[in-house]
């Protein structure tokens, strides 16, 4: 058994527009969940809130369903990601969480990095002097995120070799880069940003090429949130200054390319599998927001809700399993599988 069971709401399964069917993964007690990462073999990562409405970290199984994965202090804590191996990683926080203001300065307990296996439990990879969180994990166990240093103006981007040490190649003088994935290469995509946290375009970078820059479609804002092992690259970026943002699709030949929406005006494109599919969320003509999947052949398909007005796919398998959030009826996200039929 993975983790500890919780009681869960039970799983509903309905058909959407496009050829995938859709499961509401419930949650572990609460009435919100999100699912943020899919596994090669259908394991699921994200978070939910308990019965007390307090999220934690949770990994789903078809055979097991929704297990909570704890906290580093029986606070917060939220997945981010999971490779094939069932290692999740992500945040939480390592005290009880509290603001306060101090001197007119909001103050909180700090958040670390987490590492959790069925074996080693949720492990802290963080450090009592920096806020840290881990945003992806690749095959190999390589994991990057960002740590901002208390009582500094001082945030990076790291990359964890495998059960090494913390590497921070991703910071420059002026800039510093906020990765948002890593491949089985260990080539990271992620965001270049000012140490004032503005934003200056997307970025992949590797150890043996470092950082380049990867443009946007126009426009002046583009982000970077995905890559797969074959070096293809999503996001969005804007196409003009005044338009809403589009989900492209970048190779490594330089080409980023506008994959459309919905027939709204905003798309994003989340995740990339090895096989070229990409999914995200896009507006629709009726101004609802819905979760797609993209690929060659079939351009981008709704992929529909479970019953509400929203949806959000934030991952895929080379499977075709996709991983997100939807509304139901009663207007509640809750954690999503769309399986391929």
């Amino acid at each position: 058994m993975i983790g500890s069971s919780s009681q869960n709401t039970p799983p509903s399964e309905t058909k959407p527009d496009a050829a995938y069917s859709r499961t509401d993964l419930g949650t572990l007690g609460g009435v919100e969940s999100t699912a943020t990462s899919i596994s090669r073999g259908g394991y699921i990562a994200g978070f939910s809130q308990r019965d007390d409405l307090v999220p934690h970290a949770f990994l789903w199984s078809k055979a097991e369903g929704m297990q909570d994965l704890g906290t580093l202090s029986d606070s917060v804590s939220r997945a981010t990601d999971i490779n094939s191996h069932c290692t999740v990683v992500g945040s939480s926080v390592v005290t009880e969480y509290i603001e306060t203001e101090y001197f007119g300065r909001v103050e909180r307990h700090p958040s670390h990095a987490f590492q959790w296996s069925e074996n080693g439990g949720m492990r802290d990879i963080g450090s009592s002097s920096f806020d840290s969180e881990a945003t992806a994990i690749n095959e190999r166990g390589d994991i990057v995120g960002t740590r901002h240093y208390w009582g500094t103006d001082t945030t990076e981007g790291f990359v964890k070799w495998g059960d090494g040490e913390w590497d921070a190649p991703l910071k420059s003088s002026r800039y510093f880069l906020a990765p948002t994935d890593i491949n089985t290469h260990g080539q990271i995509v992620g965001m270049t940003m000012t140490e004032e946290g503005q934003e200056r375009g997307p970025f992949i970078w590797s150890e043996a090429d470092g950082k380049r820059d990867i443009g946007t479609l126009g426009g002046n804002h583009s982000e970077a949130t995905a890559i797969n092992d074959n070096c293809q690259v999503v996001g969005a970026s804007s196409t003009d200054p005044w338009n809403g943002l589009r989900a492209f699709l970048w190779t490594a030949d330089n080409a980023m390319r506008n994959l459309g929406t919905l027939g709204g005006t905003y798309s994003k494109a989340t995740d990339i599998n090895n096989c070229g599919q990409v999914v995200g969320v896009s507006q629709t003509a009726d101004g609802t927001v819905h979760a797609f999947i993209w690929s060659e052949d079939d351009g981008m398909r709704d992929l529909g809700t479970l019953g509400g007005n929203y949806s959000t796919a934030a991952g895929i398998n080379d499977r075709g399993q996709v991983a997100g959030s939807s509304r139901t009826a009663d207007g509640y996200p809750h954690a999503t599988i769309w399986n391929p039929e």
